[in-house]
């Protein structure tokens, strides 16, 4: 198993970013995991449907059933479709019950992960709404009357602006730098903290790249959502296959396989 020290090693001097190889092996591995990614999706619908059922409780205004589901279903599925095209590049083969991998390779440290990247999140968005709600309501006479109100958001529209812009783009950041932290804790089997580690690395200095990436990737699926949204059965599974192979052409392609983690045990001996 490849060490935090080994892998940064590889980020600091063999990785390269190289958009050829990356969307010639998404294409190739996402239209080959169409089927069962449809698959997936379809149980996915299902289980939120089932859900729906369920009667809503809250704490502190956030729905605990999302919550649960967020954390501990949904994180452990993103860690399995990681796993699932990894072991597609090594057995030559999909194997669906890869995807559901997450909830037994690493599952405490995946559901770590998914708390910390929760937690960022949430106190980011809070400080930003903090920012936009005081500049909002800089020189008002009274929160709650409407004539101050619209008084205000023209005095201060370009603060407003300019906070939201502020906020868009850290946001954006935040995104590319914790993007490969999933990867690590799946395929690479690290504690949380350390994924969260390397994906910052690996974000800052593939930085540029990746924003194109998530670009490109938001574009295409705009147009296979254009397409009655029948396109999207096509250019979800693509995009997450490009998704992992940005990852596996920076790391998995320069680690020696005596230093690769097994995946081997059948996921109904869990």
């Amino acid at each position: 198993m490849a060490t935090k020290n080994q892998l940064t090693d590889i980020i600091n001097n063999k990785s390269r970013f190289s958009f050829g190889e990356i969307f010639e092996k998404g294409f190739d591995y996402g239209g080959k995991s169409i089927g069962w990614l449809l698959l997936l999706f379809l149980i996915i619908i299902a289980y939120s449907w089932g859900v729906s059922q369920l009667p809503y409780f809250s704490i502190l205004g956030f729905s605990v059933v999302d919550l649960v589901g967020q954390i501990f279903v949904f994180s452990a599925i993103g860690a399995g479709m990681a796993i699932f095209y990894k072991n597609r590049t090594e057995n030559k083969r999909f194997d669906f019950a890869d995807l559901f991998r997450g909830f037994q390779i690493n599952y405490p440290q995946i559901i770590l992960l998914s708390v910390i990247v929760y937690l960022i999140n949430y106190a980011t968005s809070y400080l930003f709404s903090l920012l936009l709600g005081n500049q909002m309501f800089s020189g008002m006479g009274g929160a709650t009357a409407i004539a101050d109100l619209s008084r205000s958001l023209i005095e201060n529209w370009q603060g407003l602006l300019g906070w939201a812009a502020v906020g868009f783009v850290f946001q954006i950041a935040l995104y590319i730098f914790l993007f490969f932290s999933t990867y690590f804790v799946a395929v690479r089997q690290l504690k949380a903290t350390e994924a969260l580690e390397l994906s910052f690395k690996l974000g800052a200095k593939f930085f540029f790249q990746i924003l194109f990436l998530l670009i490109l990737m938001i574009i295409f699926n705009m147009i296979g959502a254009l397409i009655l949204g029948i396109g999207l059965i096509v250019t979800v599974p693509i995009t997450m296959a490009i998704f992992y192979f940005s990852y596996h052409t920076l790391i998995e392609e320069h680690v020696s396989d005596d230093l690769k983690p097994s995946f081997d045990q059948d996921i109904l001996d869990a």
